[in-house]
């Protein structure tokens, strides 16, 4: 295989394990037409962005700029994510809300009293 073929399977791998560290530091090292097609890293930075906000409520903003492979946080927080405190808050989903359960069982009251001791 290619050389240049082997490093863009490398790199597809990282970023399918979300090794995003791994994947920014095996991404630079691609050959440039590869990387220079425009708006690539701006998507790429996105979706890792929005695989993180699926996963987690908060992120520490150390960590978040690792994993998007820059030294700056301001310009990939978007979709209502803020930092605060630290931290890059990302907005509420479905995957990374508390789950709230509704229980429907029917209690006797006759059992009750006997565990309460009635």
């Amino acid at each position: 295989m290619d050389t240049s073929i082997a490093s863009v399977v490398t790199v597809c791998e990282a970023f399918e394990q979300c090794d995003f560290p791994k994947f920014w530091s095996l991404y630079t090292t691609l050959p440039t037409n590869v990387t220079d097609i425009k708006g690539l890293t701006t998507r790429l930075r996105s979706r890792i962005h929005q695989i993180l906000s699926l996963s987690y409520r908060s992120c520490p903003t150390p960590i978040y700029t690792s994993l998007m492979g820059t030294s700056t946080s301001s310009e990939f927080i978007g979709d209502g994510s803020k930092v605060e405190g630290g931290e890059v808050v990302f907005d509420g989903n479905e995957f990374n809300q508390v789950k709230k359960k509704e229980y429907g069982d029917t209690i006797n009251i006759e059992s009750l009293k006997r565990v309460l001791n009635y």
